[in-house]
């Protein structure tokens, strides 16, 4: 089934609004686009305001407004909205400008028909609702990370990995925090993680991350730190394989967390 657009257009110009309402009846056979038109900036933004449309086509010479400062003003108002610039200027760097402050397309007048149109805006709508689902995505991990941050604190706890390609270790500010360390204490790799531990108890440690590499199985030990500013902490070590998409180990991780 085709898909309806709704489309806002707002163009001054009586000869180009009847031109792009010609090729959008022409592509769709009228049944793919419901189109509304002004001529003004402000009419426009009440429109946006009052309304939901699928697409805004802009041109950016209006009579209460021109240049960029068009753009700019309408997603001020609605930054959500799918804009497709249309521009009587023929320089590609003021297109490419439209791009950078958030319209998905640009086209130039009198260089494009009707099938360039459609497929504009189908294409633009497609990049958008993409790009809403990135942006989504990034909130969510965003929340996820800072309730994985509150987690951490909450329950004494950190997370590590240990990357095994080449022996490196990354930890979490919060695992920092409860080893009291800084990162300058730290030098990201499994020696500079093993010398944290009590002299007495290095080698525990280094085999339990071994055991994890051979079996495949988690390891929970109890250890204590060797540096001064830990006043002799006990801490529980667990660490478990990671695998890549093949099933091979590519890191050994888990938390350290603190004994009551």
């Amino acid at each position: 089934m085709e898909r309806q657009f709704k489309v806002l257009l707002i163009e001054d110009n009586p000869g180009d609004a009847f031109l792009i309402k010609f090729y959008l009846e022409e592509e769709s056979a009228g049944s793919a686009y419901e189109l509304e038109h002004t001529e003004f900036l402000e009419e426009g933004l009440q429109k946006l305001e009052a309304n939901s449309y699928d697409v805004v086509l802009l041109d950016l010479g209006l009579p209460d407004c021109s240049g960029l400062e068009t753009l700019k003003k309408l997603l001020e108002h609605s930054p959500e909205s799918l804009v497709i610039v249309l521009t009587g200027l023929t320089d590609e760097e003021t297109g490419v400008k439209t791009v950078q402050m958030g319209a998905q397309d640009f086209l130039v007048k009198g260089q494009f028909d009707g099938k360039v149109l459609n497929q504009s805006i189908r294409f633009a709508s497609e990049r958008f609702k993409f790009n809403q689902q990135l942006k989504e995505y990034s909130s969510e991990l965003t929340r996820y990370k800072r309730q994985f941050e509150n987690t951490q604190r909450l329950g004494n706890l950190g997370y590590w990995e240990l990357h095994l390609h080449d022996n490196s270790v990354t930890m979490t500010d919060e695992l920092q925090e409860l080893l009291r360390i800084t990162h300058d204490q730290f030098n990201d790799s499994l020696e500079g993680f093993l010398s944290l531990v009590n002299t007495n108890e290095k080698q525990k440690v280094e085999e339990a991350i071994k055991n994890v590499q051979q079996n495949e199985q988690q390891e929970d030990i109890s250890f204590t730190m060797s540096h001064d500013s830990s006043n002799g902490q006990s801490l529980t070590l667990t660490c478990q394989p990671g695998y890549d998409k093949e099933g091979n180990i590519i890191r050994v991780a888990g938390i350290i967390s603190k004994n009551s």
